[in-house]
């Protein structure tokens, strides 16, 4: 990893609700802007994320920016610098970020999912540091997922481990109508994932449509508010424990939008994860932690790419 003396870089963090900008150095942050997400076209977006990047290095000569790191809500391609899928923001399907940045600031750009960055910098200078096996889980607009092992970020074969918002939890096999009759029509697989049932999302399943006031609601004592936050931490607590059973962390991470309501969902996901978990000694050894970066975090973890390269 390259010094973090004296260089200059812009970390950038693009969710589906807002985005990030930091102007990062010395592991710290420097300057920082934050914005709702611009979702109507590609072009507004575009042209929001060329403003925020300008502002926070405006103080600046170019030349004194080593580069940018992006971290984005999404599924990537990261040898073409492109962004394949990103279902909270569509209009940014097929775009090429990478070359697009570079192209508008002539420097060196890398890419990564938003939570691998969120993990990276939470590894580096947050809750995760001085451990070597971790997963992060950022839960908000959707549900993100990084995994560190051996303290290396995984990538996977295809750039798409960590993908934990969309494991299944939830599973069934629907006969056919009877209508069809016997015989006739397909049985069809109705699922639900990690994301439908432990993100924001899922607060709207219990009638809430804004997790904030749930949240509110939920300090005021309010019944159903509250059995709705252990709810999803039931749910979470299911697939804390998937985690577990397959990569053994000795720390997993949670952050994003939902994480101040940690103490409606948490109990209830701590207890149902130990349940599950096979290994005895798992059980008791893993840590639930919380990030200590805060918003920054994804930000932060992408300006380490540059660092890392």
């Amino acid at each position: 990893m390259q010094s973090l003396n004296n260089k200059f870089i812009v970390g950038v963090d693009i969710g589906g609700t807002k985005i990030n900008v930091v102007l990062f150095r010395g592991a710290k942050v420097m300057y920082k802007d934050k914005q709702p997400t611009e979702t109507q076209n590609l072009q507004k977006l575009m042209d929001q994320l060329e403003s925020m990047i300008s502002s926070v290095i405006s103080p600046l000569r170019r030349k004194e920016i080593l580069g940018i790191g992006c971290g984005i809500a999404g599924a990537l391609d990261l040898e073409k610098g492109q962004i394949l899928k990103a279902p909270n923001l569509p209009v940014i399907n097929g775009f090429k970020i990478r070359e697009w940045l570079s192209k508008k600031f002539h420097r060196e750009v890398f890419i990564d999912n938003d939570t691998r960055s969120f993990l990276r910098g939470e590894h580096l200078w947050g809750a995760g540091k001085g451990y070597k096996n971790l997963v992060g889980l950022t839960l908000g607009t959707g549900v993100g997922g990084g995994i560190i092992i051996d303290g290396k970020i995984i990538n996977g074969a295809n750039d798409a481990a960590g993908e934990i918002g969309h494991m299944i939890i939830k599973s069934e096999i629907r006969p056919p109508s009877a209508k069809l009759g016997r015989g006739r029509g397909n049985s069809k697989l109705e699922t639900n994932d990690f994301e439908e049932l432990a993100g924001a999302r899922a607060l709207k399943n219990f009638g809430f449509s804004d997790s904030l006031k749930a949240y509110n609601l939920a300090r005021k004592g309010d019944k159903n508010a509250r059995e709705a936050f252990e709810k999803v931490g039931e749910y979470l607590g299911i697939s804390l424990a998937n985690i577990v059973n397959i990569l053994d962390p000795q720390a997993i991470i949670i952050g994003g939008g939902l994480t101040g309501a940690e103490k409606f969902i948490l109990p209830q996901a701590r207890k149902t994860m130990k349940k599950l978990i096979t290994s005895p000694k798992a059980a008791e050894g893993v840590l639930i932690l919380l990030n200590k970066l805060g918003e920054d975090a994804g930000a932060m973890g992408a300006a380490a790419l540059l660092l890392e390269a």
